[in-house]
């Protein structure tokens, strides 16, 4: 089987230039066009990491937790991954129930900060 025509890509850019071997009829990707690539989608990852999540508390109703209180409580002991909790007074966003220890007579509320 014969193989397939070598050809390059030359990059300008002074004493840094250089050639990028490429088979003929594959795509192009430049170091710097896949470095912009992983830029985009690190960027985005933080992006969504930064979105209000959902928290179900044990035995209780689940709440939102806002970005704005940093990374959501997971993990055990001394250093858990996150700290942000629901707090006294946030409202539930579901699983409300009037046999909860949260109900209030209306609503699910915080009656106390949460811990990990």
């Amino acid at each position: 089987m014969e193989e397939p025509e070598q050809t390059g890509r030359w990059r300008s850019g002074g004493a840094d230039a250089f050639l990028y071997p490429q088979r003929a009829g594959s795509p192009s990707v430049r170091p710097s066009t896949f470095g912009a690539l992983v830029f985009v989608a690190v960027a985005v990852t933080a992006a969504s990491a930064l979105e209000d999540l959902p928290v179900s508390l044990c035995r209780d109703a689940t709440y939102n937790s806002p970005a704005s209180r940093g990374a959501m409580c997971s993990g055990a002991g001394a250093s858990p991954a996150g700290t942000a909790c629901p707090l006294k007074g946030d409202v539930a966003i579901a699983d409300c129930y009037d046999y909860l220890p949260s109900w209030d007579g209306t609503q699910c509320t915080a009656p106390e900060d949460a811990e990990c």
